[in-house]
């Protein structure tokens, strides 16, 4: 192998380690891209999660309320169906 084809291939060879290292590079930012990502929607998962229970809650003393006021009013009610 003479100097020129040694020469050649360590061309080609860097050029070859060079892309590879900007492909690397690429995927890099790209995870970082999707972990800022996927920390935004860990948040806005947790935040609808807090909504919900709040839903939730609110559900039942609103069902709550409605029990006791239908135990209420059935309570005036006289027993026996009487005339």
């Amino acid at each position: 192998m003479g100097q020129d084809e040694f020469q050649h291939q360590v061309l080609q060879r860097l050029t070859a380690i060079e892309t590879n290292g900007r492909y690397f590079k690429e995927g890099l930012e790209a995870i970082a891209q999707h972990s800022e990502r996927i920390t935004a929607v860990e948040a806005s998962a947790k935040s609808a999660h807090r909504r919900i229970d709040g839903i939730c809650a609110a559900a039942g003393l609103v069902g709550a309320a409605a029990g006791w006021v239908a135990n209420f009013i059935t309570s005036l009610w006289p027993k026996g169906g009487g005339h």
